[in-house]
C-alpha cells in the first residue's frame, strides 16, 4: 500500500531546485552539441554591405530541437507524476480528488505555470502541497511511502504503472507546440531587426559607369579622410523608372563634419553625377576592422536614402 501526506517545505523547494538543476544541466550540454555550433555569427551580418542583410537564426530544424527540448521540462512529471526531482525527494504530483498518480495531461496544464515562477514559489512557499498550477489542473504535490504490510488479510497492492503510451502522445504533441512558438518568436525577432525595407533592385541592372563615376567623386571630395565603395542599379524590381544606389564609406580618420553635414555632401555628390533619376538608397558608415557601422536611410524630395 501507499501511505502519503502533504510534502514539507523544504522537501517540496528542493525537489524544484533539483529539477531546474537537472534540466539547466541537461540543456547546456544539448545546447554545446547542437545549438552553439549552429549559431549564426552576428559580427558578419552587421558588417555593412550592399545586399540588404538576412537576419536568419538558427535553421528551422533546430528550433523544432528547441521546442522539443522545453517540452521536456513541461512534461518531467509524465511518469507517475515524478519528476527526477521529485522521485529523489519521494514526491510525487497525484489527482487532487483520486489521490492516485495525475495523468500526463494534467502534469503539463500544472507545469504551464512554471512560467510564471515567482508568483509560484511564493504559493508554494505557503501551501507546499498545491501552488497555481496544480489548483487549475486538479493536481496536489504528496510525500509518498511503499508500505508492506505484515498483516496477511491485508492484500498488497502495488502502485499504478505508468502510463506511458499517453506521456509519449503528450510529450509529442507538448513538443509540436513549442516548436511551434520558436519558429513563430524568430520570425517576430527577425522582423524586428530586419532593415526597414529589403531592396528588391534587379541584379543585372547594375551601372558599372554610374558607380565608378559617383565612386571616383566621393573618394576625390573626401580623400584621406574615408574612402567608398558604391554600387548603383538603374531599376528596381515593383518600379523600373527608380533606381537604387548603395553608398558605403570607410571611415580611416575621425570625422572633421558633423553626421548631417556628410549626409548632406553624399545626397548632393550623388544628384550631381545621377540628376535626372529617382532613386531609392542607403548610405552606410563603416570603420574598418572594428566590426562598427552605422546605417541611414535618408529622404529628400527626389532622393529616397
Amino acid at each position: 500500500m501507499l501511505y502519503t501526506t502533504a510534502p514539507t517545505t523544504g522537501y517540496r523547494f528542493l525537489s524544484m531546485f533539483l529539477d531546474s538543476l537537472i534540466f539547466m544541466v541537461a540543456m547546456w550540454i544539448l545546447s554545446m552539441l547542437f545549438l552553439f555550433p549552429n549559431m549564426p555569427n552576428m559580427a558578419e551580418m552587421m558588417e555593412p554591405g550592399h545586399e540588404p542583410p538576412t537576419f536568419n537564426f538558427w535553421p528551422k530544424y533546430v528550433m523544432y530541437f528547441i521546442g522539443a527540448i522545453y517540452a521536456l521540462y513541461f512534461c518531467k512529471d509524465s511518469f507517475n507524476g515524478k519528476s527526477p526531482g521529485k522521485k529523489i525527494m519521494g514526491l510525487q504530483v497525484v489527482n487532487h480528488k483520486t489521490m492516485l498518480p495525475a495523468n500526463p495531461w494534467r502534469c503539463i496544464v500544472r507545469n504551464l505555470f512554471s512560467i510564471f515562477w515567482p508568483i509560484e514559489a511564493i504559493v508554494a512557499l505557503a501551501n507546499p502541497s498545491r501552488r497555481i498550477g496544480d489548483f487549475v489542473a486538479g493536481t496536489e504535490v504528496v510525500s509518498y511511502e511503499e508500505i508492506i504490510s505484515e498483516n496477511e488479510e491485508v492484500e498488497y497492492v502495488p502502485p499504478p504503472s505508468p502510463k506511458y503510451l499517453q506521456a509519449i502522445i503528450s510529450y509529442i504533441v507538448t513538443a509540436m507546440i513549442f516548436s511551434f512558438i520558436s519558429i513563430q518568436w524568430t520570425n517576430f525577432i527577425s522582423r524586428k531587426i530586419q532593415p526597414q525595407s529589403l531592396v528588391p533592385y534587379i541584379s543585372s541592372s547594375y551601372n558599372e559607369e554610374i558607380s565608378n563615376k559617383l565612386e571616383a567623386k566621393y573618394d576625390s571630395s573626401f580623400r584621406e579622410m574615408m574612402t567608398s565603395d558604391v554600387r548603383v542599379y538603374d531599376k528596381m524590381k515593383d518600379a523600373e523608372d527608380i533606381s537604387y544606389v548603395s553608398v558605403i564609406l570607410y571611415v580611416n580618420k575621425p570625422l572633421i563634419i558633423s553626421e548631417k553635414e556628410l549626409y548632406d555632401s553624399v545626397v548632393n555628390m550623388a544628384k550631381y553625377i545621377y540628376p535626372t533619376n529617382t532613386v531609392h538608397g542607403k548610405v552606410q558608415y563603416a570603420v574598418p576592422g572594428s566590426g562598427q557601422s552605422q546605417s541611414r536611410h535618408m529622404v529628400t524630395n527626389v532622393w529616397t536614402f
